[in-house]
């Protein structure tokens, strides 16, 4: 059985990318980040997979 894939929270990607959680928030609003809420509700927090974050690194980088 695989492990489960760690979720990263706002802040987490925040702290890891050097940048204002506002901002990662914005990214994900925009789809600059991809991410999911836990619940329908408007103000649910979100959660980003490290592979999300990694496919934002390399195409920033590769632009």
């Amino acid at each position: 059985m695989t492990q489960p894939t760690r979720l990263l929270t706002v802040h987490e990607v925040a702290d890891y990318l050097g940048i204002h959680h506002i901002t990662v928030n914005k990214m994900l609003n925009t789809g600059e980040i991809v991410g999911f809420k836990l619940t329908d509700k408007h103000r649910s927090p979100w959660r980003i997979t490290p592979q999300a974050v990694q496919d934002y690194i390399e195409r920033r980088t590769a632009a």
